[in-house]
């Protein structure tokens, strides 16, 4: 399956870096990220694979920095205000597109499954904004907006890949969560406090996240770690990749450093596991109030392109009556970022 994987963030990446504009023109978006997680595509931990978050996706857009200092600033309507609180800011408006697929263990099972995880789909589309105070600040603005159930392609999407990789059919879908249309915003706060020059460099990046929506509300705390020569910009996130060039221009010597980093998150609320806000009677499970997450991976950064693998290790996100274990889960994360020119 891995193998798959490979050859399909292969064969999108070989399509869309032609297609990819170098012209700096602030009114025209640029592909910027394609992502792709899956949780048998990691180093090996001793837990089934194909199972809780098995599977996401994400595709991203963005354009030029947004410098008020332009004449020309061209920033978007909904990103005015941020302006008029901080006109030196640099500002990166981005929209994504992406789909997540969350299901049990036993995937050959169709009737439901009390005390495991729900099956669940969630399609989405994002707006949002990387907005840097400082070149050692960043905020990250984002609000996704998406559907649940049949309409998420859950089920046509792992039936098929699962078909073409002689995997098991996944035969519970008629379980899964939802219809639903949800909606909900994500907040992250990022600042580089301390850094360390050497024959290896480093630095620690501390971050506040909080989330609230009718799909998860949360607040978290975390920090990253990071080691290697000519480190560049702020750490890689799963969730956006970076608006700022790698490095300064002209850049053409191969960048390649290590990082590892933990995050703690109090949940108040999680769909994917506790059902839809309005629904009287969910299909849910006991949600775990506090998770934890520890993640490492390398990043390789070339001119404007820098690919990312990380592995993550996350706590229990409920409480299990059933399976093999008591539900720690491990995913792993491909990213390719084209940076700004």
């Amino acid at each position: 399956m891995i193998r798959n994987l490979f050859g399909a963030f292969l064969a999108l990446a070989l399509f869309v870096l032609p297609s990819v504009t170098f012209a700096q023109n602030a009114d025209r978006w640029e592909f910027r990220q394609f992502q792709i997680e899956n949780d048998v595509f990691y180093v090996p931990y001793s837990q089934p694979g194909d199972r809780f978050y098995t599977s996401g996706l994400r595709v991203n857009f963005g354009k030029p920095l947004l410098d008020a200092s332009d004449a020309r600033d061209a920033t978007p309507l909904w990103l005015r205000p941020v302006r008029r609180f901080c006109a030196a800011c640099e500002i990166s408006p981005n929209f994504s597109f992406g789909q997540q697929i969350y299901t049990p263990e036993d995937l050959e099972n169709p009737a439901p499954q009390p005390g495991e995880r729900p099956w669940a789909a969630w399609v989405y589309g994002s707006l949002g904004a990387a907005i840097d105070t400082s070149n050692r600040t960043r905020h990250d603005v984002e609000v996704q907006f998406g559907l649940t159930g049949d309409s998420a392609g859950g089920e046509l999407g792992q039936k098929a890949y699962h078909e073409l990789a002689s995997r098991p059919d996944p035969a519970g879908w008629e379980n899964q969560l939802g219809p639903d249309f949800g909606i909900n915003g994500y907040y992250n706060f990022q600042h580089i406090w301390l850094a360390g020059d050497g024959l290896v460099g480093w630095d620690f990046v501390p971050s506040i996240k909080a989330a609230v929506g009718t799909m998860t509300t949360f607040a978290g705390i975390g920090g990253t770690v990071r080691l290697g020569p000519k480190i560049w910009d702020f750490p890689y996130s799963p969730n956006r990749p970076s608006p700022r060039r790698g490095a300064p221009q002209p850049w053409s010597e191969l960048e390649v450093y290590g990082f590892f980093g933990w995050e703690i998150r109090a949940v108040a609320y999680n769909y994917f596991l506790e059902g839809s806000l309005f629904d009287t009677e969910p299909i849910t499970v006991d949600a775990e109030r506090y998770v934890r997450d520890f993640s490492f991976g390398v990043t390789a950064r070339w001119r404007r392109y820098n690919l990312t693998y990380s592995v993550v290790h996350r706590s229990e996100e409920f409480e299990r009556t059933v399976g093999t274990d008591s539900g720690v889960h491990t995913y792993g994360s491909l990213s390719l970022t084209v940076g700004l020119p």
